[in-house]
């Protein structure tokens, strides 16, 4: 929720995140506290691997093109 993100702040994780000068510019246009995952490289890969271990979990989140939940096998 909107208050979380205000507080605990926004994560950036791939890449784009290790640009120098992203996160502060980040913060300082949206206001919030803005930081870097360790690992950035491989945080997106990780999750990934974590919803795919277990999609039941996550099925309520996945979400189509089309806005209907992902059927699960």
């Amino acid at each position: 929720v909107l208050s979380d993100i205000m507080v605990r702040g926004i994560y950036l994780a791939g890449g784009g995140a290790l640009i120098r000068g992203w996160p502060e510019l980040f913060a300082e246009a949206l206001g919030v506290p803005v930081k870097v995952t360790p690992d950035p490289l491989t945080a997106v890969v990780r999750g990934t691997g974590m919803i795919l271990d277990d999609l039941e979990a996550y099925k309520n989140a996945l979400l189509t093109s089309d806005h209907e939940l992902v059927p699960t096998q």
